[in-house]
């Protein structure tokens, strides 16, 4: 399984919040959003999870050889869940069926 961000932009009236991000995450690593305030955390979590989508750029999750796109109803072998902490700290958890 792999989550992969590629060339991902997001952007809220005239605030670029993500301008090109790219990163991937391997099965079995262990992967932190660290950043200040306004640093676009958030809204990274929010088009992985499928809330939003991004400008431009792709988000998909390949599980097994098939791939996603984010927002694709994949809970059928796969659960993305996002949670917010107290604290403001944003954690994400991938589960296999």
């Amino acid at each position: 399984m792999e989550l992969v961000i590629s060339q991902v932009s997001k952007t809220y009236a005239n605030v670029t919040a993500i301008n090109k991000l790219s990163f991937s995450v391997s099965q079995g690593e262990i992967f932190a959003l660290l950043g200040p305030n306004g640093a676009g955390k958030s809204p990274i979590i929010r088009m992985i999870t499928g809330f939003t989508q991004p400008d431009s750029g792709n988000i998909s999750l390949n599980i097994d050889g098939e791939v996603f796109d984010a927002g694709q109803n994949v809970f059928g072998r796969c659960a993305l869940l996002a949670t917010t902490y107290i604290i403001g700290t944003h954690g994400i958890g991938v589960f296999m069926d």
